[in-house]
């Protein structure tokens, strides 16, 4: 993606992340007191440390997971060769949406992958996740962005993404005939694995897409479903996942200075238990389109699984007893 693109999305989408997150944090401190708003937000960063085990947290990590969905998006459209037309559209069903990640990467994808105009441009997606919550970050955040990205004069070059963006159709009703892609972006842990894999055979007798997509920590390979057990797929990996954005968030990093400055005021005795030591370094680390390397980092795996030839129009039809 063009460099100064990249710049006004980063700048965009900083504005719109902190802005979010400034707005839920008053809010919240607002309605519970300082010192549960404080034990809170300490509970928080534990959850996220539990992705140093493989555990199964509730966190919010947008902008790497943005980049990981547009860089894995753009090379699926790559390797299939959709320009997501009227002739040839696009329905993407999120499983696991989390704060529509999805939603951003894919948008950002299709306006590299469709260059200058956006003419003709028809895309879906359903997103669907357990976490009311995150989902409603999410839809804040989007909303935000579009807020942004629609002044033209302090993002001149993102026409091409608000047209996509505009062109973007949410939780379509009717029949859709064209492309189907099921996304599954770090939905998958120990604790959820048989659910998952189960949910995501489902849903490809009931989609019959064209690709499952998915992600996960690379030390929990082992515990992305096999091809056979979605039925007539093939399992294939990509070459690179997390590596097209980059560019600072100034603002976001700014409101988790005041975060670590408040958790230093309202629970230092509650930092200094060894369990959350990593707090405050880690509110140090910033904001970034990359996590950064060390103890707690492990790079993201991307895999897709592709249909095998042509199924039935009706993948039910398959459970006929002859």
């Amino acid at each position: 993606m063009n460099q100064v693109v990249v710049e006004e999305v980063t700048k965009a989408l900083d504005e719109a992340i902190s802005k979010t997150a400034r707005h839920w944090f008053e809010e919240h401190k607002s309605t519970v007191g300082d010192s549960r708003a404080a034990a809170g937000l300490i509970h928080g960063y534990q959850e996220i440390r539990k992705l140093v085990t493989g555990g199964m947290p509730v966190y919010w990590y947008q902008a790497p997971h943005i980049n990981m969905a547009y860089t894995t998006a753009l090379q699926l459209l790559e390797q299939s060769a959709l320009d997501c037309s009227t002739d040839r559209p696009l329905h993407t069903y999120d499983f696991g949406c989390g704060a529509l990640a999805t939603q951003f990467g894919l948008s950002l994808a299709v306006t590299e992958r469709v260059g200058s105009t956006t003419d003709s441009v028809d895309i879906s997606i359903k997103s669907v996740d357990e976490s009311v919550v995150m989902e409603a970050i999410g839809w804040r955040v989007w909303h935000e962005f579009r807020l942004e990205i629609g002044n033209k004069a302090k993002y001149p070059h993102l026409d091409v993404l608000r047209q996509v963006c505009e062109s973007l159709v949410f939780n379509r009703s009717v029949q859709y005939t064209g492309e189907t892609w099921v996304t599954a972006h770090h939905v998958v842990y120990q604790e959820n694995h048989a659910d998952v894999t189960k949910q995501l055979s489902e849903l490809t007798r009931e989609l019959n897409p064209q690709y499952v997509l998915m992600t996960t920590r690379s030390r929990k390979e082992d515990l992305l479903p096999q091809a056979s057990a979605l039925g007539m797929y093939t399992r294939y990996s990509f070459e690179r996942v997390l590596t097209d954005l980059r560019g600072p968030f100034e603002k976001t990093n700014g409101f988790r200075a005041e975060i670590r400055d408040f958790l230093v005021t309202q629970a230092q005795d509650q930092l200094d238990k060894s369990e959350n030591s990593f707090i405050l370094p880690y509110l140090r680390n910033g904001t970034r389109w990359i996590l950064q390397q060390g103890p707690y980092s492990d790079p993201p795996l991307g895999v897709y699984y592709e249909r095998d030839g042509q199924t039935s129009d009706n993948p039910l039809e398959d459970d006929l007893p002859f």
